[in-house]
């Protein structure tokens, strides 16, 4: 059912055929072990809202029912969630933009992964401060987290890179995934940024389910 070697190779994959919530967290459970949202639910079910009620600082209390930025899931975690499973029963028009940060640190850009290494980050939230890395290693797994809401750059390093890495994501095209109904996508959230389109009215009801995967 999930093609583990194309989710490896490019970092996302779609699967049709869902019409349940058991479905998704049959996924879900085959990826590895779920982890709770902080809220503590294991499923978040998001519906578009003006923000006003909304968690300060979350992207729904900053952008409301506009686009939302191209992001890394739990970033500010000691170690974000690996997977984010996530999925929607009705058809939507309203889409998900995703891009590889991987490819910022291919050719001819290598000096890119020194910099990224050595880039220290001040994470904001409601919980208070702390730093962080924008690289992280996990096992012999490599990392990346970013978000603009709540990492701010702290050293010369960082914010010579976070320059760039913004230069660069204005510029590149983005991969984006249409909701047609009964479809479920996972992300590797250690390499795949995402973000959601601006919301029209007529769309103020679009239920999307998520799933945390560590």
């Amino acid at each position: 059912m999930i093609n583990l070697k194309k989710l490896e190779e490019q970092g996302w994959i779609e699967i049709e055929g869902i019409s349940s919530l058991n479905d998704l967290l049959l996924i879900a459970r085959n990826l590895g072990i779920i982890q709770h949202h902080p809220n503590g639910e294991i499923v978040s079910s998001l519906i578009p809202s003006d923000g006003k009620n909304s968690i300060k600082g979350t992207l729904s209390n900053i952008y409301g029912f506009s686009e939302f930025p191209l992001h890394t899931d739990t970033a500010f975690w000691p170690i974000p969630a690996r997977y984010v499973v996530m999925g929607m029963f009705n058809k939507s028009n309203c889409s998900t933009s995703i891009l590889n940060l991987t490819d910022f640190f291919s050719e001819p850009n290598q000096q890119a992964l020194r910099k990224a290494q050595n880039s220290i980050y001040l994470i904001k939230t409601i919980e208070g401060k702390r730093y962080t890395s924008f690289y992280f290693k996990n096992g012999s797994k490599d990392g990346f987290r970013f978000d603009t809401n709540c990492m701010i750059p702290v050293n010369n390093e960082s914010k010579i890179f976070h320059t760039e890495l913004i230069k660069w994501l204005i510029k590149q095209k983005r991969s984006t995934i249409n909701w047609s109904g009964n479809k479920a996508i996972i992300l590797d959230n250690w390499k795949i940024l995402h973000g959601r389109g601006a919301i029209p009215y007529s769309e103020r009801n679009r239920k999307l389910m998520r799933i945390y995967v560590g």
